[in-house]
């Protein structure tokens, strides 16, 4: 029964490493010291959850653990890495980064790095400043992501770094002003206009401008942004 798994595929030490029961997932290991390595692991429960203690007991079991990427949703394709900064686990992210640095560059869903999730980006930049010009499989940067959710804290972060990177086109032919008016932020998408005037003209790959991207959306505030620049 120890090894048994439901549909899902979850273990007896899984549920014990996602409600962080230190104890028991050692008494579990004790009878079966071979831990899941494949798809979402016990190591993901407690990373996901917040438990730093079950982490750190897993990990002296199975350093590789935190290489393992889940093949099913929410986290298809990510390491424990990108759980940790997903949820906010500061304390778990330098963990992993201090005995794994090699982590921080291991891509998830779609070739995306963790400096993708508004969650800790400054933490990570610290660390690795060129995950800013990584892009994914569609072409995208990091700040097409942080545009098209109008993040302009990250957004700023970004571009002190790397100026440049408002001019980045994916492979869609998304600029960063289409980008920008798919957030449905106007004073954002007003700010990158100002820095790219020259996108207000670009088509993207359904040969759409960012203009009639507003008025498909029918955002009238977006509208009236747009029309006057």
């Amino acid at each position: 029964m120890i090894k048994a798994r439901d549909i899902d595929g979850i273990t007896a030490l899984h549920l014990a490493a996602r409600k962080g029961y230190w104890g028991l997932v050692s008494y579990l290991l004790r009878i079966n010291p071979v831990i899941p390595a494949e798809g979402w692991t016990p190591l993901h429960e407690a990373v996901e959850h917040g438990h730093a203690e079950v982490m750190a007991q897993l990990l002296a079991m199975n350093p590789n653990l935190c290489f393992a990427k889940p093949k099913k949703n929410p986290y298809y394709g990510q390491t424990v890495l990108h759980v940790a900064i997903e949820r906010g686990h500061e304390n778990i992210v330098k963990y992993l980064l201090t005995i794994r640095p090699s982590l921080i560059d291991i891509t998830g869903e779609h070739g995306r790095t963790a400096v993708r999730n508004e969650k800790l980006v400054s933490l990570l930049l610290a660390q690795k400043p060129s995950l800013i010009n990584i892009l994914d499989d569609d072409g995208r940067s990091p700040l097409h992501d942080a545009a098209s959710i109008g993040c302009e804290v990250v957004a700023d972060m970004f571009l002190a770094l790397d100026p440049e990177l408002i001019h980045g086109v994916d492979n869609q032919g998304t600029t960063m002003l289409h980008a920008a008016v798919g957030s449905g932020k106007s004073k954002w998408a007003k700010r990158v206009c100002g820095m790219i005037p020259d996108a207000l003209y670009a088509c993207n790959g359904q040969q759409r401008t960012p203009f009639r991207l507003a008025v498909t959306s029918r955002s009238f505030e977006m509208i009236e942004v747009l029309k006057w620049d």
